[in-house]
């Protein structure tokens, strides 16, 4: 699938004490963030992958100190940057279709919150320059175009069983929506309770391998039964990179199931067969393994159901996604969309605990640190919603809520939990 273009109008420099997105700010100290688009143009890009970008600007004469400038902060590996120097008269950042994702634009977060740790605009490592008046040298932003598409799909054809000591072939197909393969990804497959062994480019069988696509965007693995019972295999991109917004449909790492079949041999009728001794295998002791999953795929909701005047106070530990709030519908718990008026606690991609006011999937307040320790409440009273922390207002929802609704939450990350 081609890429599109998507290019952001540009204003100048500011300073990261305010988001006013219509307004040139300044500090007499030096300023450090560069306003790109609009929210509305970025929240346009929310689930697209990014596959390029084009990011120039000039320097109108010498800058006080060596600077880095660095764009998609939190949304992109590897970031756009580039070192400007005092002799620095131009900053020229391009990177060609990569023909796979190397980033992706959230769905849900601070992305389009100026300053935000997963901000797709950019930045410097450094105040530029004081700006008390137009005529001292600063940089200037000149194009910021990013490289996007839709998420691309992969999928496994496998068999479903396998028997002990037969090899099957595994193949994991990479593509755009429209046809279009993504070659030379490198792709982990790995046995998850250890029924399995798996081999890929290497000349040998054993818990992981890898392999890459070729220009059918296929990745071939060879599968080995081992023992008898239900096997889940996981896959995964390779490097993964822990970004806050899935590159692939599904997300990856993801798994498949396939069935692990012992050999059954059948006798003549009335013939006996001799088995020979075997040493005795010592025990195993049982284990627990605990694997990492990222996504919106666990939740839960009260049992109570209330109508009415009512509310909701709780405390909430640190996590990676957690959204808790009123929702109209027991239905598709682990979809934080479903969840009329909630918080959503989240971590930055700088490992930052904030909090903000979510409301039916989209985020309608500013990001605020996240206090453990505090008591969080969501308050229904003649349909109008309030939320609080610790007894203090810090939002007033501009949508009534009405009818009976339960809590619900959504969790995004093993570990994540709700109250």
């Amino acid at each position: 699938m081609a890429p599109t273009k998507a290019s952001m109008g540009t204003t100048r420099w500011y300073s990261p004490d305010g988001t006013n997105w219509s307004e040139d700010r300044r500090l007499v100290n030096g300023i450090n963030l560069w306003r790109i688009g609009t929210p509305a143009a970025i929240e346009a890009l929310a689930g697209k992958v990014i596959r390029g970008w084009t990011i120039k600007g000039q320097v109108f004469g010498p800058i006080r100190r060596a600077i880095e400038i660095v764009g998609l902060q939190g949304c992109s590996y590897p970031q756009p940057s580039q070192i400007l120097t005092g002799l620095s008269r131009t900053f020229d950042m391009v990177r060609a279709d990569t023909g796979r994702p190397i980033g992706a634009i959230p769905l849900f977060g601070d992305f389009n919150v100026v300053g935000s740790q997963e901000w797709v605009g950019l930045y410097s490592t450094n105040f530029v320059t004081r700006r008390e008046s137009d005529s001292i040298p600063y940089p200037v932003l000149t194009e910021f175009t990013l490289l996007v598409s839709p998420k691309p799909r992969w999928k496994v054809e496998a068999p479903a069983e396998v028997e002990v000591g037969s090899i099957v072939e595994v193949k994991v197909h990479v593509a755009y929506a429209d046809g279009e393969n993504i070659v030379g990804l490198l792709l982990a497959m790995r046995s998850g309770a250890g029924r399995t062994e798996v081999r890929g480019a290497t000349s040998t069988f054993g818990p992981s391998a890898t392999a890459l696509t070729n220009a059918q965007g296929v990745a071939t693995f060879r599968l080995r039964g081992l023992t008898g019972g239900s096997e889940h295999v996981w896959v995964s991109d390779s490097p993964h990179v822990n970004l806050r917004e899935p590159l692939y449909d599904p997300s990856l790492p993801g798994q498949f199931n396939i069935s692990v079949r012992d050999v059954v041999v059948a006798l003549p009728p009335g013939e006996c067969v001799d088995i020979p001794a075997v040493p005795e295998i010592p025990e195993i002791p049982a284990r627990i393994e605990f694997e990492s999953t990222f996504q919106w795929d666990a939740g839960g909701n009260s049992v109570a159901e209330l109508d009415g005047d009512l509310h909701v106070v709780f405390d909430q530990g640190y996590g990676v996604g957690t959204v808790l709030g009123f929702a109209g519908s027991r239905d598709d718990v682990g979809t934080y969309a479903r969840i009329t008026h909630a918080f959503y606690f989240h971590a930055t991609a700088a490992g930052q605990f904030r909090v903000a006011v979510m409301e039916a999937g989209k985020t309608v307040s500013s990001p605020m640190p996240h206090v453990a320790a505090a008591q969080y409440e969501i308050r229904r009273v003649g349909g109008a919603v309030s939320y609080l922390i610790d007894d203090v207002v810090v939002y007033q929802s501009r949508v009534s809520s009405t009818g009976p609704v339960v809590v619900g939450t959504a969790l995004y990350a093993t570990g994540d939990s709700a109250p």
